[in-house]
């Protein structure tokens, strides 16, 4: 097998879970391939509203609150199989939602745009296959992270935005940032 159709609505964990390595690597390679084409637009659109998209490391705040700007929440009804205590403390945090099918593939440009930004920049840092053992078991990450930490770039890149939404600031994805370069090896080449 050399290639795997990964659509937008696949990206989940149990999509992951079931993927041999072999699978996994395959899907990494096309994530790489196709979001690496496919970023092109959303650094064409970003550039249209005056945000610079250069996968430089300051970009990365002003590229994410661009996608926060642009999301689109769509209600949802909470899972039946949940206590209801449950569901009440998830409605009075955050509410019910997922995003409409624009948000969702603008997320995953995200995602691949925050990955590849880290790891044009700091050294030490790769693209891989999650860890089998942890939550984004085979999916797109960045690796080489002090303590093994890796970046489950999608999900990461979500919340960062997600975070920047609700609130109408970019500071959350400023902290988020700077907590990850804190666990960078090296950054620009200084170690």
């Amino acid at each position: 097998m050399w290639y795997i159709d990964l659509g937008v609505d696949q990206m989940t964990t149990e999509f992951f879970d079931k993927l041999t390595l072999d699978e996994a690597r395959i899907v990494l390679r096309n994530f790489l391939d196709v979001e690496g084409e496919a970023v092109k637009e959303m650094v064409a659109a970003a550039a249209k509203d005056g945000v610079v998209a250069d996968f430089s490391l300051g970009s990365l705040v002003p590229v994410l609150g661009w996608v926060a700007r642009h999301l689109k929440e769509l209600p949802k009804q909470p899972p039946e199989d949940l206590p209801g205590w449950i569901k009440n403390e998830h409605e009075k945090r955050v509410g019910w939602f997922e995003f409409d099918e624009p948000s969702k593939t603008l997320l995953l440009r995200a995602g691949y745009y925050l990955g590849e930004t880290f790891v044009r920049n700091v050294k030490g840092l790769t693209w891989s296959t999650g860890n089998p053992d942890y939550i984004g078991k085979n999916m797109p990450v960045v690796t080489g992270f002090a303590g093994g930490d890796q970046m489950l770039v999608r999900m990461v890149a979500e919340n960062m935005a997600w975070r920047a939404m609700k609130t109408g600031s970019d500071g959350r994805i400023k902290s988020a940032i700077e907590a990850w370069l804190s666990k960078a090896p090296c950054i620009a080449g200084i170690c």
